[in-house]
């Protein structure tokens, strides 16, 4: 069952690429009638849903603790990594949204707020 339901999270993210490639890469009619911007809330929603089902039987002896500081490790890294290709691909302007700090913009981001 789960396996069905993790594949699903490639038509998913497929559907995001999409939605952000309008306007880039294809013109921004492209797929008009197609609800991509979905694709986030069913990616949280399954993602949420699969980690829930496989450490359902794990928490016992995994503990909260654990399992959050496990989550925070794995995504954290890849946060800062994408977070440090922003600020050296796009100029300021571009990446804290018209914001005057830009370093309260990037502690923000860092702090995941």
């Amino acid at each position: 069952m789960i396996d069905s339901l993790t594949s699903l999270r490639f038509f998913a993210a497929f559907a995001i690429v999409l939605h952000h490639a309008k306007g880039l890469v294809f013109s921004s009619e492209f797929l008009s009638g197609l609800p991509l911007s979905s694709g986030v809330s069913f990616l949280f929603v399954l993602s949420g849903f699969i980690l829930s089902y496989v450490y359902s039987s794990k928490m016992a002896y995994v503990g909260l603790y654990n399992f959050h500081t496990s989550r925070f490790s794995r995504i954290w890294p890849a946060h800062i990594f994408t977070l440090m290709l922003v600020v050296v691909l796009f100029p300021a302007p571009d990446w804290v949204l018209g914001a005057k700090d830009g370093w309260l913009v990037a502690l923000l981001n860092i702090s995941f707020l």
